[in-house]
């Protein structure tokens, strides 16, 4: 179809009068696109049809999906086709014999020659029309140019994300001209050679707008076309194609039609695009000539300023034309509103307008049937005439209807598509090409003004929608669902304006900015609104893509643990190791009937049974066990027994009832072939053998053969067929042969061990070595349906007959057209695998079809993930591999998270540092996920493997122990971290990272020790080491101690700064960093036990080399921060006999330095500060509480396991639990009554519930004191735990929406002049415990803290969240000692337990709105200079940002002197 922008399709058609076929893409209804190409008279056209549906209900199916394409249109700002209408049948077809024949010998039959070819598909190369070029791109696709004087539109409806690679020829050169001042948005330079800009995909086709440049010596402009996937598209030839540019001055192809050759009239058009040209018999000389330029399609017609050529007299007598002539399309507009105005301006809905449209193009056409001229029609449509002319039919009655608010018709900021007509009277229809201006026709003076939003009405919808969407909780929208949220907006708009709101009042509430900066408000609190990059509408999802995060698998797996059933699991191996007489096809038998009684089974025991099942077969996939032992089993028995099977696992994967049990019988079921026709194996080798006068002699390769395929065929036999395909095409090349039967696994001790042995070379056969490669090529199809179920032709030819979805049936198509083209093959296999997923379940060809798209999908990405040099192209094939692995596994909730981040990021991200370091984040993210599902695959495979493989006879030890490994290689995860580690160099190069972090600079800037390599830091964390320690720990959580006698440690994992083990490193004054390159982690580990020296650099760069020098010695005394022994004194305060305390008396010796801080704040901050209620328990309390003699006998018990710790560490976890049976005395629930009362403390006195979980969080925070970690950082300190006294800080849980900490002293420079801030979403205890990602960091200068710079995104995996509620946090006397670092060593417990959420970070508020991100920084980088302020000394501070209508609301909740 030609598609064309609205306003100039006529001039885009064959203006010759005898045109026999067009298709046109329009919404224009049927009628009026019969009235501007009919070539023959009206009379003898019968009605057409659209389609197989008559012409109103297809016009009504247009008319609703216009109406939906153009409000999504207006709203996205963003072009889209609308609806399409195909004429059905040749207009030729349809004339009467005589009026053919008459036709035939026209002389504008070869305009009408060429359109039947344009609708036949035979199109030439640049095929031409007056400035319109068609070009053959693809199979049924074209790419329509059509060519002004000032600029070139390109069409297409070749499918996908399309680039055109394209240049200017100049005079007297061969390189192509790149223009600077004229280029798309999106173009890049590819090199020096071309420009590369894509193209806007629109619905159905795909479109682009280039502006020509001021280049007098450009002649033409050069092009070639490619897709995404690489696929380029050129001439025949293999050259580009190219097409001239108009020469300043001409008539623009757009601007005139072309003159019939037989009459060389004048062209008619009084409109501002020329109108067609007139039947010879009404052809008036006195017509002016057409214009010379296009008149852009936002610009007045000339239609509203008429002329001396518009009054020319009326025709003297009237004769019916021989053919109408093609009629403006703003003429139809025109009329259709002259028409509603003299029906007195009423009310339309769109059918009434679309009905009264129609009207019109009707009483058009019966006019210019009945004789009159265009410029008749046109002269009383402007009324300059009389308006209607007397011929007119009666007006035809359409209803009234009240106008709801829509959007305007604003033009958008870029120029649109070529878009096709549309359908609508210009001054009352959302979606016209423009608004009908008052030289048109005067409005109606006492017309009653209908309520219109202002310019800016897509930008209110559009933030009404996503005030709606927020208050929702940001669920994750379809685009359907989009689209009914939008025009619910519209309704509650229209319903403030019914209540009598003024538009400047809405748009006031809707746009309310925060309150002005003050001495105590928050500087510049931005307000919590979408600006315009968050501006929300339908067809922009607001979590990424819509459909992935609906892949999380709801039941991914059994609750608890369980081992395989032993009678199953003794069942195989005994038949394995005992029977005499065992083939594939018994071994297929037994698992069937296994399978039935596991799927008898329940939860995790039936779970670990197919695991152990699949186990089992995969050791038979791999040839670990054999095939065939002294037992022939003919083709057909096997593949009806593999048939049973695969059919059973199909059945089974419908019934299953966890992700894990169907990723299982995937599993096997991948294991064996689908079973297929048996007996043509054995029947049509003997054809082939026949038909070449191959005889069955023995002593021949092919005899061999054959003996084989007859007894024991198996999946070597595919191997053997496609080596002697490479043997028949190598004209007897033995080399071919055995390299092909190498690569499939088939040795010659194999090909020897057969009981039917091949152990001869195979034979060549000259004469019909042809027809033999013909004859095999086939066969090898039928033993894959046999043996290979996953071979994709194979599976591609069943699913297609076995309910394969038609949405997945393209898709497959471009795979099996492209697999020579990786990234197009793996983009439509992933596509059509997301296609599969709702219909694979118990379809068994639907899920061969699945596991051989998964088999594509690696293929391609091996070959690949190598040649990836740029981030671009290793961005897309990261998303598509992760999508991939999204539909692979059980336990998928992360990855798909991630992949809802990854599509949230920056548009063109890798152009910039901030977009990679938001990149970093998720390949982070990724990152732990692939971690976590090795873990998981080893954990439920590797131990069952092990035992299997021992029990096994004929598994070998190493095939044992390499089982999980294998299988995590053979995954889709192992394509992601390939790409993973392609893309690192470059991520970190574009984010500025460098391969080092450094979190504690350590006390030197050169520490020499020996290096010791680990697994993880927790493993060895209680160790003393005898001489200094350069450690290489694979694994750090955050929440460890650092060993005594490490003076370095690097590690691949990147913990918060302000966790605790960086704390604990930083107050040791430990090297501690982090190394993003593991080339050079690895060169460090190859010193394992060697004296190395390492070197820090003032820029943060590590270095090492072997050291000389002897071991040191390290101190086995416990040392301070000093390097010394510990001067540090911890003095166990008494009891103030008070269970409960307000905030007057936070006295030192009675809390800790958490309670006295926020006392000593009072009153010092600026107001825009909050501070929370508090009250606390006092020191001692808990000592009181265990004095009690309620309490007696857990006293006694207490301190008979405390006396134990000292050498029975783990007699620690006791102790906490004898805490948690402590029984409260009375005194204690009054005190904490009375003091929240009075404090404000949310408490219900009342409520015995709430008393119980109270008290329960209170116990919690005591009984901490009892860890092991807090026991031995103590211990290295010097300090004895027996002096440890808990008090504890009682606040209302700040609601927040984000968690900060924040160092008023730079932790990893030490610079004073930076504050160091951490951010998380949710509760602060992802932040300082062991969550495993990172937070949001930056560093604010002091004397600039409007500038943040972010050193890190968050790549966090879960946020914490809780309800109104109470924390009780521990304030002991253990955390606040000089030159001791002990904060984070005990619990802050919340009285309701939170919730752990998956978190997407990069759709979040912060991430999506820049600006918003800086305001917020800025707030929080104040609150740290107003604490250190106020307080007079660098502060570790942890507070809360709630964010509220009236911007962000900031609660410091803690503070204590930074360490």
């Amino acid at each position: 179809g030609l598609r064309t922008h609205r306003n100039e399709l006529h001039h885009a058609l064959p203006q010759a009068t005898s045109c026999s076929a067009i298709c046109v893409t329009s919404v224009v209804p049927h009628s009026s696109i019969r009235s501007m190409l009919c070539s023959a008279p009206m009379r003898a056209v019968p009605s057409a049809r659209v389609g197989n549906a008559s012409s109103s209900s297809a016009r009504r199916a247009m008319t609703q999906r216009a109406d939906a394409s153009q409000r999504r249109h207006l709203v996205a700002s963003r072009p889209s086709l609308l609806s399409a209408c195909t004429l059905a049948r040749p207009l030729q077809a349809l004339m009467p014999p005589t009026r053919r024949a008459q036709h035939a010998h026209s002389p504008r039959s070869s305009h009408g020659a060429r359109c039947q070819a344009l609708v036949a598909g035979d199109v030439t190369e640049g095929d031409k029309t007056e400035g319109q070029y068609l070009f053959p791109v693809g199979p049924g696709t074209r790419m329509q140019v059509t060519v002004s004087d000032t600029e070139v539109v390109l069409t297409t409806t070749v499918p996908g994300d399309l680039i055109l690679h394209w240049g200017l020829q100049v005079k007297g050169s061969e390189a192509w001209y790149l223009p600077e001042d004229s280029r798309p948005e999106g173009t890049v330079q590819y090199k020096d050679r071309a420009l590369q800009t894509p193209l806007v995909a629109a619905d159905g086709y795909s479109w682009l707008r280039i502006a020509l440049p001021d280049k007098p010596d450009a002649t033409a402009l050069n092009f070639v076309l490619k897709d995404a996937g690489d696929t380029w598209y050129k001439a025949e030839d293999g050259s580009h194609w190219s097409f001239p540019l108009a020469t300043s001055g001409a008539s623009s192809p757009l601007a005139a039609a072309p003159q019939p050759p037989a009459h060389q009239a004048a062209a008619a058009a009084p409109a501002a695009q020329s109108a067609p040209t007139p039947a010879p018999q009404t052809t008036n000389k006195s017509m002016p000539p057409a214009p010379t330029k296009v008149q852009s399609s936002t610009t007045k017609s000339p239609a509203a300023a008429p002329n001396a050529a518009d009054k020319m007299p009326m025709a003297p007598s009237r004769q019916p034309p021989a053919v109408l002539p093609v009629v403006n399309v703003e003429l139809q507009n025109l009329w259709a509103y002259r028409m509603w105005e003299e029906a007195g301006g009423p009310n339309r809905d769109y059918d009434a307008q679309q009905e009264e449209f129609e009207v019109g193009c009707k009483n058009i056409e019966k006019l210019l049937m009945a004789g009159y001229l265009m410029e008749e029609l046109w002269a009383s449509a402007r009324g300059i005439t009389t308006f209607p002319p007397p011929d007119t039919p009666p007006p035809l009655a359409v209803k009234d209807s009240p106008t709801p608010i829509t959007p305007p018709t604003t033009a958008p900021p870029t120029p649109g598509p070529p878009n096709p007509p549309v359908a609508v009277r210009n001054a009352v229809a959302v979606g016209s090409p423009r608004k009908a201006s008052a030289d048109d026709a005067p409005p109606k003076q006492d017309q009653q003004e209908i309520p219109k939003l202002p310019e800016a009405a897509p930008e209110l919808c559009g933030i009404k929608a996503y005030i709606m969407w927020e208050q929702a909780g940001k669920p994750n929208r379809t685009s359907e669902e989009e689209d009914r949220e939008y025009k619910r907006a519209i309704e509650e708009l229209n319903k403030e304006l019914r209540a009598g709101k003024t538009l400047q009042e809405i748009e006031t509430a809707l746009k309310s900015p925060a309150p002005a900066s003050s001495s105590s408000s928050p500087p510049s609190a931005p307000a919590q609104q979408a600006g315009p990059e968050q501006m929300w509408a339908p067809g922009h999802s607001a979590g990424g893509r819509s459909d992935v995060m609906s892949w999380i698998e709801s039941n991914p797996c059994a609750q608890g643990t369980a081992s395989p059933d032993e009678g199953i699991v003794q069942k195989f191996l005994n038949a394995e190791n005992n029977h005499n007489e065992w083939t594939l096809m018994h071994r297929c038998n037994l698992v069937k009937d296994l399978l039935k009684q596991t799927m008898g089974m329940q939860g995790a025991q039936r779970e670990a049974t197919l695991s152990a099942l699949y186990v089992y077969m995969r050791y038979s996939a791999t040839r670990a066990l054999t095939w065939q032992r002294n037992y022939n089993t003919q083709p057909r028995q096997l593949s009806g027994a593999m048939d049973s099977l695969t059919g059973t696992l199909a059945h089974l994967h419908g019934e299953a009832g966890t992700a894990t049990e169907r990723w299982y019988i995937r599993g096997i079921l991948s294991c064996i072939g689908a079973g297929g026709d048996g007996q043509r194996i054995r029947d049509d080798i003997l054809h082939i053998m026949h038909r070449h006068n191959i005889k069955e002699q023995k002593g021949t390769w092919m005899e061999q053969w054959h003996q084989k395929l007859h007894n024991n065929t198996t999946f070597d036999d595919v191997v053997i067929c496609e080596a002697y395909l490479a043997f028949l095409k190598g004209h007897g090349d033995n080399g071919a042969y055995w390299r092909v039967m190498s690569e499939g696994g088939v040795t010659r001790e194999r090909l020897e061990s057969f009981a039917r042995a091949i152990t001869l070379e195979p034979e060549d056969f000259p004469h019909c070595r042809d027809g033999l490669i013909h004859d095999f090529k086939e066969y090898l199809k039928v033993l894959k349906s046999v043996h290979a179920g996953t071979d994709l032709e194979v599976a591609a030819n069943a699913a297609r007959n076995s309910g394969l979805p038609d949405h997945c049936r393209g898709p497959l198509d471009t795979v099996l057209g492209n697999r020579h083209h990786p990234l197009t093959a793996m983009s439509a296999a992933v596509q059509c695998r997301a296609g599969l997923r709702g219909s694979m379940s118990g379809n068994r060809s639907l899920m061969y079809l699945d596991l051989s798209l998964e088999d594509v999908i690696r293929g391609c990405a091996e070959r690949s993930a190598s040649s990836v040099d740029n981030l671009e192209t290793g961005s897309q094939l990261f998303a598509m591999l992760l999508e991939n692995l999204c539909l692979s596994v059980p336990l998928n909730k992360e990855l798909c998270t991630s992949m809802s981040d990854w599509n949230n990021l920056p548009e063109h991200w890798w152009g910039s540092k901030g977009g990679a370091l938001q990149a970093v984040s998720v390949v982070d993210r990724v990152r732990r996920a692939l971690g976590e599902l090795s873990d998981v695959m080893t954990s439920n495979l590797q131990a069952t493997a092990e035992r299997l493989g021992n029990d096994l006879n004929e598994v070998a030890d190493w095939q044992t122990k390499l089982f999980s490994e294998e299988v995590v290689r053979g995954s889709a995860a192992f394509a992601v971290s390939l790409v993973c580690t392609e893309m690192d160099p470059m991520l970190r190069q574009v984010a500025e990272m460098g391969a080092w972090q450094i979190i504690s600079p350590g006390k030197e800037a050169v520490s020499v020790g020996r290096v010791l390599v680990i697994d993880d830091l927790h493993s060895v964390q209680e160790e003393v080491y005898p001489e200094n320690t350069v450690m290489v720990c694979q694994t750090v959580g955050g929440d460890e101690e650092i060993p005594d006698g490490v003076v370095a440690c690097f590690t691949p994992n990147a913990p918060d700064v302000l966790s605790h083990v960086s704390v604990r490193a930083r107050n040791c004054e430990v090297l501690f960093a982090t190394c993003y390159d593991s080339n050079i982690l690895n060169e460090m580990r190859a010193f394992d036990g060697k004296m190395l020296e390492v070197t820090r650099s003032p820029a943060g760069d590590i270095t090492f080399k072997e050291s000389t020098a002897s071991a040191t010695s390290s101190a086995s005394k416990p040392q301070s921060a000093n390097g010394g022994v510990s001067s540090v004194k911890m003095v166990k305060p008494e009891w103030c006999k008070e269970y409960a305390i307000g905030m007057d008396a936070f006295k030192k010796g009675v809390v800790g330095s958490k309670s006295r801080n926020l006392a000593e704040l009072r009153g010092r901050l600026p107001e825009w500060i909050n501070l929370p209620a508090s009250v606390a328990v006092p020191f001692a309390t808990f000592e009181a509480v265990l004095d009690d003699a309620a309490n007696s006998a857990v006293k006694t018990q207490l301190a008979s396991l405390y006396a134990e710790v000292e050498t029975d560490l783990s007699k620690l976890e006791g102790c906490a639990q004898v805490v948690m049976q402590l029984q409260a005395p009375a005194a204690l629930k009054t005190a904490l009554d009375a003091e929240a009362a009075s404090a404000g403390v949310p408490w219900d006195s009342a409520d015995v519930g709430h008393w119980d979980k109270a008290f329960a969080a209170l116990k919690s925070v005591w009984a901490s004191q009892y860890n092991q970690r807090a026991y031995l950082s103590l211990r290295k300190a010097g300090l004895p735990h027996a002096q440890l006294c808990m008090a504890v800080l009682v606040q209302r849980v700040v609601p927040a929406d984000y968690a900060f900490v924040i160092h008023t002293v730079n932790p990893s420079s030490g610079n004073t002049n930076e504050i160091y801030i951490e951010m998380v979403k949710g509760l602060g205890e992802t932040l300082v415990g062991n969550y495993a990602g990172r937070a949001l960091s930056a560093i604010v200068q002091k004397d600039n803290l409007a500038s943040p710079e972010i050193l890190s995104y968050p790549s966090k995996s879960v946020g914490l969240f809780v309800d109104e509620t109470l924390i009780f946090r521990s304030d002991s006397n253990g955390e606040d000692l000089e030159g001791y670092a002990g904060a984070g060593l005990y619990d802050s417990v919340p009285m309701d337990h939170w919730e752990e959420r998956a978190v997407n970070q990069q759709s979040d508020q912060l991430m999506q709105n820049p600006e918003l991100r800086r305001q917020v920084l800025e707030l929080v980088a104040q609150v740290g200079a107003e604490v250190e302020k106020a307080l007079g000394t660098p502060q570790d501070i942890e507070g809360a940002v709630e964010m509220t209508a009236d911007g962000p609301k900031i609660t410091l909740v803690q503070t204590r002197p930074q360490m």
